[in-house]
């Protein structure tokens, strides 16, 4: 971890490495857009995110028609972990499932919807921390400047499916190659 005003942002390891990475110019886009996916991809898939979404696959695979598919996601949602990611999945799959969207469709925008909200938690959340560390000295009004406007315009090229695919996989090394550190002054950015 470097000096400096991202030292003491109160985020995890991984939405540090992308903060940084937002300030540093011989940081492509590219490897910026992929150390977000990276992170959001990792903090959603926890075991018990990719047992649900496994669950929910296999219930969409189903040959059988279910008469009340809103119970059986109930039971599915019942059987794992609360996080707030599964509570968002579990109230936009609900929603969509109340307006009779077939369930294979219901879960696809439900995810799709999910997947948003926790862009919008997690660009809130850098902003909150910035703004922490701004107003206790540590970081200064050009940097924090910079900081907000390169993570917002960092997250509106995010590749959502992507992430969303990432994750209906269950592939938390979706982005893996795309964020490993680079070993050799051969391996610099994609140009």
């Amino acid at each position: 971890m470097t000096d400096g005003p991202f030292r003491n942002l109160k985020l995890s390891r991984r939405w540090k490495r992308f903060s940084e990475a937002v300030q540093n110019d011989s940081v492509d886009k590219a490897e910026v857009c992929a150390l977000a996916s990276d992170a959001f991809v990792r903090e959603i898939l926890t075991d018990d995110a990719q047992a649900l979404m496994a669950d929910l696959q296999a219930y969409e695979q189903r040959e059988q028609l279910d008469f009340d598919p809103t119970s059986s996601f109930e039971a599915i949602f019942d059987d794992h972990s609360k996080t707030p990611f599964a509570d968002t999945l579990q109230k936009e799959l609900a929603f969509r499932l109340a307006e009779k969207m077939p369930p294979n469709v219901a879960v696809e925008q439900a995810l799709e919807a999910s997947v948003n909200d926790q862009i919008i938690e997690a660009r809130n959340h850098i902003e909150e921390e910035c703004i922490r560390v701004l107003e206790s000295g540590e970081m200064r009004k050009d940097q924090f400047d910079r900081t907000i406007t390169q993570v917002d315009a960092a997250f509106e090229t995010l590749n959502k499916d992507a992430i969303c695919d990432a994750i209906r996989a269950g592939d938390k090394n979706a982005f893996k190659n795309a964020v490993s550190k680079k070993k050799g002054l051969d391996e610099g950015p994609n140009l």
